[in-house]
């Protein structure tokens, strides 16, 4: 797999083109109003901190 991966680069590095937006900007202003709909449907739960197994209390 990583071999195809370098074959790929090496070739692509060879002729780079520069990158070229295939999508517009509304594509991406849906995918954002989505992405905070969801966030607001779904509230990141608070972390709980871990406790450190290598600190002493005195």
């Amino acid at each position: 797999m990583a071999l195809i991966l370098v074959r790929y680069l090496k070739k692509y590095s060879e002729n780079p083109t520069p990158f070229t937006w295939t999508k517009g900007p509304e594509h991406f202003q849906r995918i954002i109003e989505a992405t905070k709909e969801y966030q607001a449907a779904h509230p990141k739960q608070p972390k709980q901190r871990k406790s450190n197994a290598n600190t002493k209390k005195d």
